[in-house]
């Protein structure tokens, strides 16, 4: 059976580590001898939903792939923005360069830190703008990210007030996409507390449903003979639907956070 296969007649999204199990006790017929349909009506009617949902709850959860950006990553994303939004073109007269980490490079996995743009006259000469992250950018307990360098020949007032405004744009950029991808720097413990919560929030909500229900009653009245359960199930058909959509056909999504670099 395929995975599809079973979200199409179980109305519900699985990861793949859950459709895993499943095939698993499919494939060993611990149901006994029956075809494709008759497995998922029975898994169905023996709370498989719920006891999905209930193990997402209690933190059993398959994190979504998170595209996570590296130091050089993040710069060079955000030099591509302001050169497109215009904002390069002052510094850009004047520079000699600009060099993008590639010494050490490291994979941002946490939002909790500061883009700093220092300003500052070379040992030799003219004057480098060296930027870097300070805070917590990842798990290593490392507090400090080196993330580029501009240098410009020039080493008058004017050079120096061009390149301290650059270090603002790209502050104002960077901490701009990094609001706007938030979930990409979130620490893997916030976006398993938030499936954790979406999984609670989805649980409480099937619990409730007419769908969850209706498996009760079957449930309840399978020893009901032919004649009793046609006369229920035709009740079950009339009843009017009292509750709105829950939501638990669609594959979780993890919430979007509303924390993430100041502005």
């Amino acid at each position: 059976m395929m995975r599809e296969e079973f979200e199409s007649f179980t109305d519900f999204a699985f990861t793949p580590g859950e459709y895993e199990d499943i095939e698993k006790k499919y494939m060993s017929r611990v149901f006994g001898d029956c075809d494709k349909t008759e497995f998922c009506s029975i898994w169905l009617k023996n709370n498989g939903i719920k006891e999905i949902l209930q193990s997402r709850k209690d933190g059993n959860i398959e994190l979504p792939y998170i595209k996570r950006y590296t130091n050089k990553e993040l710069m060079e994303i955000t030099v591509k923005k302001i050169k497109e939004t215009g904002d390069y073109s002052r510094a850009e007269k004047i520079l000699d360069y600009f060099s993008p980490e590639d010494y050490k490079i490291i994979k941002l996995s946490n939002y909790e830190f500061n883009f700093c743009g220092t300003a500052d006259f070379g040992g030799s000469e003219g004057i480098y703008l060296d930027c870097y992250l300070k805070g917590k950018f990842d798990n290593s307990g490392n507090d400090f990210c080196k993330m580029g360098t501009f240098k410009t020949l020039n080493d008058d007032l004017e050079g120096m007030k061009v390149m301290a405004e650059l270090g603002g744009i790209l502050n104002y950029y960077l901490s701009k996409f990094v609001n706007q991808n938030i979930k990409s720097f979130m620490p893997d413990e916030e976006l398993k507390q938030q499936a954790m919560y979406v999984a609670t929030r989805q649980l409480d909500s099937y619990l409730m449903s007419e769908k969850y229900q209706e498996l009760l009653e079957k449930g309840k009245n399978d020893n009901l003979t032919a004649d009793e359960n046609i006369d229920l199930q035709t009740a079950v058909e009339n009843i009017e639907t009292l509750l709105p959509h829950t939501g638990i056909h669609d594959t979780p999504e993890i919430l979007e956070s509303e924390q993430g670099v100041e502005m």
